[in-house]
């Protein structure tokens, strides 16, 4: 069972991709290359975050 402390920490990290998310959706329809290429490295930090804690919460449960 993944604890309280790691559920909270997956519930951020989710919701921080999706806010990245929006983020990048948002940039794309601008059509600014370099807020796109900002948006999508933020996008891919935010993945990267998520899947740590994820990695985080199996492990120690």
């Amino acid at each position: 069972m993944i604890s309280e402390l790691h559920f909270k920490n997956l519930e951020n990290a989710n919701r921080e991709l999706a806010m990245r998310f929006e983020k990048l959706r948002n940039a794309r329809a601008s059509l600014d290359t370099q807020s796109i290429k900002h948006a999508a490295m933020e996008y891919f930090q935010a993945v990267q975050r998520l899947n740590a804690a994820i990695e985080d919460a199996l492990s120690k449960g």
